[in-house]
């Protein structure tokens, strides 16, 4: 069951950069359009799962996905207000 919840925030990391990816791909796939657009469709999806992969390598070295996650996802303004009412 970890190693599947670690494969979902794994996805989840990689999926940023990709997604970013793509979306420059279309972005000039449209504005260009022809014979360009698709190869800069190709090589900007492709570089961005590069980049996915990449941090996926940087993050696994320094810590598990779901504590990148969690450290990502944290709140910190929130605890402190939560400390200060109390």
């Amino acid at each position: 069951m970890e190693k599947f919840v670690e494969s979902l925030f794994g996805t989840k990391i990689f999926a940023s950069p990709f997604l970013v990816g793509v979306v420059l791909g279309l972005i000039c796939k449209v504005a260009i359009g022809g014979q360009t657009g698709n190869i800069l469709l190709v090589v900007m999806t492709a570089a961005g799962a590069l980049a996915g992969f990449i941090l996926l390598k940087v993050i696994r070295k320094r810590m598990s996905y779901s504590d990148f996650d969690a450290k990502v996802s944290a709140s910190p303004d929130i605890d402190e207000a939560v400390k200060i009412k109390d």
